[in-house]
């Protein structure tokens, strides 16, 4: 999660609109990378992430949906990175068209663990669109049956119901596993200075702990972006950047970009703020965001685990309570 945030940075720098040579002092553009290598090591593993979509109006089709759900939505998460024992952990509440919802996980080799309280809620919350849709009635009773039986603490989405959800992206949950300890790996200091070479020094200034940097960019190449973010971050191969570029299509332009990001690496904090507009060539569809980020790096205090199998029920041992539930009620 923390790399998003330095792809976020060399991707602006890939298009910034003045690389031209600048004859102010250096020293807050060192700071600057000497700060964000020192936030990204492989000591910080746990991070308290903020994120709200202060705007988010889109056109075009399903623009409507889109704009009910992301508008005004924020996400207050802390997450936690276990490399020995290869297993995350998420906590957190997302707020989502004016609702709430917790979502406590922990991430591993057998698949996603996800709170059973929180599936509970978020089935409670649902109930009345589910009622109203087709066969409503049926699927409440074998969806009240299913959740009557989520006994344990967890209920595990495995790791073979991942990989079929994922075919679609040619990759597999192990894969996805792997790639977020990719992403603890200490960014190079070589990497980001060559990324800002050309990112004018007037572009960061310094204020006591606090280092921040101004980036503005218009009529970007998406794919300037992705191999901009790519040239830190080694967790994105070619074949990432080569999807990604299929699955948006030449289409898309970035017609302005602004990014202020602010580092106190004494505090271990990092905030900021980015908003811009991204267009369609063809179709002439835009997408007008802002968004504000603040997050603060720390170190896991205690390990991270997946459940033993009494703390777990899978989508089968649901069916099969479920299945029990309608034969004790046919019996009687």
């Amino acid at each position: 999660m923390k790399k998003l945030l330095t792809a976020g940075v060399v991707a602006l720098a890939a298009f910034s609109l003045s690389a031209c040579s600048s004859k102010n002092s250096d020293a807050a553009k060192k700071a600057y990378i000497d700060d964000m290598v020192a936030l990204n090591s492989k000591d910080y593993n746990s991070q308290d992430l903020s994120v709200s979509v202060d705007q988010f109006k889109a056109s075009g089709t399903s623009s409507a949906d889109m704009n009910k759900y992301l508008n005004g939505s924020s996400f207050d998460f802390k997450v936690g990175l276990d490399s020995k024992n290869q297993a995350a952990s998420l906590g957190g509440t997302a707020k989502i068209a004016g609702t709430s919802y917790k979502l406590d996980a922990i991430m591993g080799k057998s698949g996603i663990y996800v709170s059973s309280a929180d599936v509970k809620s978020l089935f409670n919350s649902n109930k009345a669109a589910i009622s109203s849709a087709a066969g409503g009635a049926e699927n409440m009773q074998v969806y009240n049956a299913m959740i009557g039986g989520l006994t344990t603490p967890y209920f595990l989405i495995d790791s073979a119901t991942m990989d079929s959800s994922l075919k679609s992206s040619n990759t597999t949950w192990s894969d996805t596993l792997s790639n977020m300890f990719k992403q603890q790996q200490t960014v190079s200091k070589d990497d980001l200075t060559k990324a800002f070479k050309d990112v004018p020094n007037a572009d960061f200034t310094q204020s006591g702990d606090k280092v921040t940097l101004k980036l503005s960019g218009k009529n970007g190449d998406f794919s300037d972006v992705l191999k901009g973010a790519a040239s830190v971050n080694k967790s994105i191969s070619q074949s990432d950047i080569e999807k990604a570029l299929k699955q948006a299509g030449t289409d898309t332009n970035i017609e302005s970009l602004n990014l202020t990001v602010t580092i106190d690496s004494k505090a271990h904090t990092v905030s900021g703020v980015l908003d811009g507009k991204i267009s369609d060539k063809k179709t002439k569809d835009t997408i007008d965001f802002k968004m504000t980020l603040s997050s603060k790096m720390e170190k896991l205090t205690t390990a991270i685990t997946e459940p033993t199998g009494s703390q777990v029920k899978t989508l089968q041992d649901l069916e099969n309570s479920a299945m029990d539930a309608f034969l004790g009620q046919s019996a009687s």
